[in-house]
């Protein structure tokens, strides 16, 4: 559109590396052209040498970064150390089989001839937008119809009853607002508590909000929440419901470093205490190392397992 002025927050949230550097270039252009543009973001990666200036926000104040800050701020070196997977072994029990498996949306997005995801790990699926990452989770969540085999517990998907089948396997949305149910905090964690997994004590479920940041918003409404705080609550909620699978979409989009490291722990210790399958899309492959076992690329229609990646966040 031509506009003077392009307010954007949080543009590049879900939108593989690729992508934003393209996009951040795109801008690049119409600054140069004379459009004023002014970016909200929590990463700082390909705006180097773009931005004429950067401000903060501090003990609520906003005040402009020096050009010594600045630097700081932008001056991220790259690691020799790239992220690395291990490739599971034969000896994994398996949750997910995939056999002569297709899912189409309008075209044909995966065309798997086999495929075995692991019980009790920690899976990264990772590749560009628009190759059907979240549609393969709505296929696994019956959202979705597929075509060949793909089984739970060597049990036909198609086959199991939502009903009985989604108590065992939930999906964490992409869009925190498709996760709520009801109208304040303290109403959701209620709701997420009458069926919790044996982890989530009141105590501990009290610790986690209290990590998480979100201890003073319980009588809030939880559309009024910030962005990041609906992607924690979201996070927290399902976690404290008891399924055996969580296949978790984008769960660090919008999120500052800070949060990151939060939710990535709360995930951690969940994971560990009930060895939980989780299945995670996500592009911040380096955040998210640590934590996953495994890492399946879905391009060309395939999901593969690698060890490095053809592409790479930064850190």
């Amino acid at each position: 559109m031509d506009v003077d002025l392009l307010l954007l927050d949080e543009p590049f949230a879900s939108v593989d590396p690729e992508a934003r550097k393209f996009l951040i270039e795109k801008l690049n252009e119409l600054k140069n052209l004379g459009k004023t543009i002014i970016i909200s973001d929590h990463v700082f990666d390909d705006y180097q040498n773009i931005c004429d200036h950067v401000f903060s926000f501090k003990n609520q104040t906003v005040y402009e970064l020096s050009f010594e800050e600045t630097r700081k701020l932008f001056d991220i070196k790259a690691s020799d150390k790239k992220s690395i997977f291990a490739l599971p072994t034969l000896n994994n029990a398996k949750v997910f089989s995939l056999k002569n498996t297709e899912i189409r949306q309008n075209r044909l997005l995966l065309k798997q001839d086999d495929l075995k995801i692991y019980k009790g790990k920690i899976t990264l699926i990772t590749g560009p937008n628009g190759v059907g990452k979240s549609s393969f989770f709505k296929a696994l969540t019956k959202m979705i119809p597929y075509e060949g085999s793909m089984t739970f517990e060597n049990q036909e998907i198609a086959k199991l009853k939502a009903r009985k089948y989604l108590l065992h396997v939930a999906q964490i949305f992409q869009c925190t607002d498709d996760q709520f149910l009801a109208v304040t905090v303290q109403d959701e964690i209620n709701l997420s508590k009458k069926d919790r997994n044996p982890y989530f004590t009141d105590e501990r479920i009290k610790e986690a909000l209290k990590l998480l940041d979100l201890d003073t918003h319980l009588d809030q409404v939880v559309y009024s929440l910030s962005g990041g705080q609906k992607k924690k609550l979201q996070i927290l909620l399902m976690l404290i419901t008891k399924h055996e699978v969580l296949l978790i979409d984008e769960p660090l989009s919008g999120l500052d470093k800070n949060s990151i490291k939060q939710v990535v722990q709360l995930m951690r210790e969940a994971q560990k205490s009930l060895q939980q399958t989780f299945l995670i899309i996500s592009h911040q492959i380096d955040e998210l190392a640590d934590l996953c076992d495994y890492r399946l690329n879905l391009d060309d229609q395939q999901l593969n397992y690698i060890s490095e990646a053809p592409y790479e966040s930064k850190s």
